[in-house]
């Protein structure tokens, strides 16, 4: 579950990667409890987008009662208000089930899945008794959280790359493409309009049997590629300024920067992004695109990292005013020649 904090990161990383509709306007989905934005959150972001950010709270609904009079029911969350995000949740966890450590399709998880994890438990103990080039050798009953994370991410491009979907809306929105092959049994279709230019082939594709053309339904990818070419869905990106504005709302995110010769260290304390420090440019570029070095002697800077784009690195004074953004230095082995030269 995202508390604020998270949510805030995942908010700040949304809108400075992809951003907002200025002209027709962009709206948040969000819950109540977990994943929530709050009321001071989002007068900020109506704020700072003219208004063009909205945020669409799930509420609450009560049981309905079969006799009348009867005490109201218990309120739930509503599950409609976001049915198409649901319906996204099932998909991806079946197509995630095939790994070690499956839970289920519900609460009520397989019976293997605690001798597994029990399993995982000794073998994680014994490892610690081990050198580490043996104990990295080991078969675990698990993956670990980096290993699931190339998983996941493997997941989510094969559902966003899948053409054998029968998503709502599709034709209504015009994310069909007509296809023709010359040998349909084989496969080999191509766009028709890759012939567009060629008055000739258009003739003779539009003469080909019924069996040789197609109208093909777009990708979840190629529907987002074709949504941005049309008019009015542009998206307007946040600025580093704006989104540390919104990052200095939380007063948890922000830490003291330690420097260590031409380097600030960002210490992973917990282990929240990668379990080691970064490391970050004492040379940072302000709002304005002017690159300037952080003096030695400059006092009470701190900084935040949003674990969603770890590259950067938000640089305030000790007035809490944004300084920059300081690039991530990408360390490298001493024995890697190739890496110490990227």
């Amino acid at each position: 579950y995202l508390n604020g904090d998270e949510m805030l990161l995942v908010v700040c990383d949304l809108l400075m990667t992809y951003g907002y509709n200025a002209e027709r306007g962009t709206t948040f989905v969000v819950e109540n409890g977990t994943a929530a934005i709050s009321p001071e959150l989002e007068e900020l972001l109506t704020a700072m987008s003219g208004g063009m950010i909205r945020v669409d709270r799930s509420g609450m609904i009560g049981a309905k009662q079969a006799v009348l009079g009867g005490y109201g029911g218990r309120a739930v969350g509503n599950p409609n208000h976001k049915a198409h995000l649901e319906s996204w949740h099932n998909l991806f966890h079946n197509m995630l089930c095939y790994g070690p450590g499956s839970v289920g399709k519900d609460r009520q998880p397989p019976e293997t899945l605690h001798g597994i994890i029990e399993a995982e438990k000794k073998l994680l103990k014994h490892a610690l008794d081990l050198p580490i080039d043996k104990a990295a050798r080991l078969n675990h009953h698990l993956p670990s959280f980096l290993e699931l994370n190339q998983e996941i991410n493997k997941v989510v491009a094969m559902i966003n790359a899948r053409c054998d979907h029968a998503l709502e809306g599709w034709e209504e929105c015009g994310f069909c493409l007509p296809e023709f092959s010359l040998n349909p049994a084989e496969g080999n279709w191509g766009p028709i309009a890759r012939i567009s230019n060629n008055p000739g082939m258009v003739e003779f594709v539009a003469q080909l049997p019924p069996a040789c053309r197609r109208l093909r339904r777009m990708s979840p990818d190629e529907a987002w590629d074709t949504a941005m070419q049309q008019p009015g869905n542009k998206l307007r990106r946040f600025t580093a300024e704006q989104c540390a504005m919104l990052l200095t709302t939380s007063k948890r995110l922000r830490r003291p920067l330690r420097r260590d010769g031409a380097k600030f260290v960002w210490r992973d304390k917990d282990g929240e992004l990668c379990g080691q420090d970064l490391w970050y440019e004492t040379r940072i570029i302000d709002g304005r695109g002017y690159e300037r070095e952080i003096r030695y002697k400059e006092d009470g800077l701190t900084g935040i990292v949003n674990p969603f784009a770890p590259d950067k690195l938000f640089v305030f004074d000790a007035g809490n005013r944004l300084l920059g953004i300081a690039r991530q230095i990408q360390a490298a082995p001493r024995h890697d020649e190739e890496a110490i030269r990227r």
